[in-house]
C-alpha cells in the first residue's frame, strides 16, 4: 500500500511522529521527497512525504494532506485524509471519487480527540469508515499514549492509516 503525505507542513515533528506511530504497528519504506515510484513492495507500507505536488496520480493510494497546498488536480486516490479547515483540496479531493475523511479538532471530523492529557489521548472515529480491505469500521473511541512532542494531527493521520490498513 502507498500512502502519500503532502503539503506545506509535512516535514519535523509531523513526519516524526507519524513515522513512529507508523512502526509501531508495520514495516514502513520511507521514501524521500521528489523521487519517482514505479513499483511499491506489497509487503510494507510504503511512505512518502511530499512538500508542493502540483498534481498528484496515485492508483489506488491514501493521500494524506497536511496544510493547504491546493493541488491542481487529485486523482486515482483511494482514500484523501485532511483536515476540514482545509476546504479547496477537500472540494478537489472530493471530485477525484476518492472517498475523503477529515481529522482534526473539530466536531464535524470524522476523526478527532475526545480527550487529551499529558501522556494520553483518546481517539475517536465519528462515523462509519470502510477499511481498504472492505470491512467497517464502526464509530468507536481508542485510548492511546501519547507525549507532548508529538504533532496531534500527526497522531491522528497516523492512527487513521493504520485504522483503514486494518493494524488498530
Amino acid at each position: 500500500m502507498l500512502a502519500i503525505f503532502a503539503g506545506r507542513d509535512v516535514d519535523s515533528t509531523f513526519r516524526k511522529t507519524v513515522c513512529k506511530r507508523l512502526r509501531e504497528k508495520t514495516d514502513i519504506t520511507e521514501i524521500s521527497s521528489g523521487r519517482i515510484i514505479s513499483e511499491v513492495n506489497s509487503n510494507n507500507l510504503t511512505v512518502i512525504f511530499e512538500k508542493s505536488p502540483l498534481n498528484i496520480q496515485a492508483s489506488g493510494a491514501i493521500l494524506i494532506l497536511n496544510g493547504c497546498f491546493t493541488a491542481k488536480s487529485i486523482f486515482g486516490e483511494r482514500y484523501c485524509i485532511l483536515s476540514s479547515s482545509n476546504s479547496e483540496d477537500a472540494e478537489i479531493a472530493r471530485r477525484s471519487g476518492g472517498e475523503v475523511i477529515t481529522c482534526g479538532m473539530s466536531l464535524r471530523d470524522s476523526v478527532t480527540f475526545s480527550s487529551f492529557t499529558d501522556d494520553g489521548c483518546v481517539l475517536s472515529v465519528q462515523r462509519r469508515l470502510t477499511r481498504s480491505d472492505g470491512k467497517t469500521v464502526e464509530p468507536f473511541e481508542l485510548p492511546l499514549y501519547c507525549t507532548p512532542d508529538e504533532d496531534r494531527y500527526g497522531i491522528l493521520c497516523a492512527s487513521l492509516l493504520l485504522i483503514l490498513l486494518g493494524y488498530l
